[in-house]
């Protein structure tokens, strides 16, 4: 009986999968989130998507700095990653089991899940983020995903029910995972019994990061080993980045297209991002307002990133003003002589 419940169990989420990949209208995003708390804190972040263009700036929130990883979809850059120099994380994802939007606003106080991403241009820790979560009701506003929150102290992932606000935190020194599926409607469960699209990711990022943990040796390249792990390769929704951030050195390391052999890494701290691997010659360039995107990053992927991208955009319009003035100063002089000559030939 036991065996038929359980092969029954199995063509049920077969058939799950099935639908959500192949009939849904829904745009998959089949995105993978951790946070872990066993030594120093680590965030850990796959954008699985269409291949997109994608983009990472530096903004100014009210009394911090932060790092936003963005895509560009329908004529908008949409952020979808932040890191504040708080320390202070939120990741977006889509929910994509149950498939359909099951919360809709009905007063003042509804506000749209997806929004609260935007609460770390104004929020400093996990606290101020829990505080403002007991103040609104959490709506799908016809998006149904689901949020990461994370600073130094912990995580929460953050969901909206029928029931009101689903606010699990992570346990003390703990760690948590995001993927697709609601993890509200399976609280108290094992992950064993867990199901929707994403739950084999789910179940092998807790794998990874258990035997992590239990070696003592978590660190950011551990937390790019997780990301490995649960990566997409397969179909249009491939991994296209994957990002470790540690709130401890306000770094961010990526890798673009699962490409685990050369990474770079940003500095919070200094706007800055340079090449990691062997060969780079540990170049760093200077972000400007613009930001950088992918295809830049990718120009450096040789021997020499200094002949290739050489930093912000911004630069441009300087460095063409200060030619153009020497330019210009040059040939006002060129006139100017050329005027004296020939008011001197004249006398």
């Amino acid at each position: 009986m036991e065996r038929a419940m359980s092969l029954k169990t199995k063509i049920s989420r077969v058939i799950i999968i099935f639908f959500l990949l192949f009939l849904s209208p829904v745009r998959v995003f089949p995105c993978s989130a951790f946070a872990d708390f066993s030594k120093d804190p680590i965030y850990g972040f796959n954008f699985d998507s269409m291949d997109f263009d994608l983009r990472f700036m530096f903004y100014k929130g009210r009394g911090s700095d932060i790092f936003a990883f963005e895509f560009f979809q329908d004529n908008n850059w949409v952020r979808m990653t932040h890191m504040t120099s708080d320390g202070l994380f939120t990741s977006g994802g889509l929910l994509l089991f149950p498939s359909r939007a099951v919360v809709s606003g009905s007063s003042e106080n509804d506000l749209a899940l997806w929004k609260t991403t935007y609460w770390v241009y104004d929020s400093s820790t996990l606290d101020d983020i829990v505080t403002r979560l007991s103040g609104v009701r959490l709506v799908d506003d016809g998006i149904r995903c689901h949020n990461m929150f994370a600073d130094p102290s912990g995580a929460v992932t953050v969901e909206a029910t029928v029931d009101g606000n689903y606010v699990k935190h992570a346990p003390r020194g703990g760690y948590a995972v995001l993927t697709n599926f609601a993890l509200a409607q399976f609280e108290g469960k094992d992950m064993e019994n867990m199901y929707g699209l994403g739950d084999n990711r789910y179940r092998t990022a807790v794998r990874e990061i258990e035997a992590l943990r239990n070696s003592g040796s978590m660190s950011v390249d551990e937390g790019m080993k997780i990301l490995r792990a649960v990566k997409q390769d397969a179909g249009d929704w491939k991994t296209r980045c994957s990002l470790v951030l540690n709130p401890m050195d306000l770094t961010i390391r990526i890798a673009l297209q699962r490409n685990w052999e050369k990474t770079y890494t940003f500095s919070l701290k200094d706007r800055t991002v340079k090449a990691d691997w062997e060969g780079a010659g540990g170049h760093t360039a200077k972000i400007g307002k613009k930001g950088v995107t992918a295809a830049e990053l990718a120009s450096w992927q040789n021997d020499d990133p200094a002949d290739d991208w050489k930093g912000s955009s911004d630069t441009l319009p300087i460095v063409a003003g200060i030619l153009f003035t020497f330019a210009a100063a040059g040939g006002i002089s060129l006139i100017t002589i050329r005027r004296l000559r020939k008011s001197k030939g004249n006398l």
